[in-house]
């Protein structure tokens, strides 16, 4: 009965884990966008590679910082909605993408278009964050 249990249990994460990709730039480009749409910055901040070393301070500095921004231009979380990626561009070094994406922006009522870098470390897709 408990190898029975323990691998229902691990079929089951199994289907999980399978559920969230991030092997491609867009997947991850999408999973980072749907988090910030959801108010989920620790998670969204967790997908971006920073050059330097990040203490939990500045982590949390950082969720503070795009909560705090987010609001500004969006209002409450849920305004924005209908995110598509519309095109991705891996450079010819196999490390570095550009991802395209349109969503649109409840509070203005307008579709709007923009583009994320992404960057390889170790094998895993990340955002960019540049610094």
């Amino acid at each position: 009965m408990r190898k029975l249990s323990f691998i229902l249990l691990s079929a089951f994460m199994l289907v999980l884990v399978s559920c969230v990709d991030n092997s491609t730039p867009s997947s991850v480009a999408k999973n980072y966008l749907t988090a910030i749409q959801k108010g989920e910055y620790e998670k969204a901040v967790d997908m971006i590679h920073f050059k330097k070393e990040m203490s939990a301070q500045d982590k949390e500095d950082i969720v503070k910082l795009m909560r705090e921004k987010m609001e500004a231009s969006y209002g409450e979380q849920g305004n924005i909605e209908n995110i598509e990626i519309t095109g991705e561009e891996v450079k010819e070094d196999g490390e570095h993408a550009k991802v395209s994406y349109t969503y649109t922006d409840k509070k203005k009522g307008k579709e709007k278009k923009d583009k994320l870098d992404l960057v390889k470390i170790d094998g895993k897709w990340m955002i960019d964050s540049g610094k």
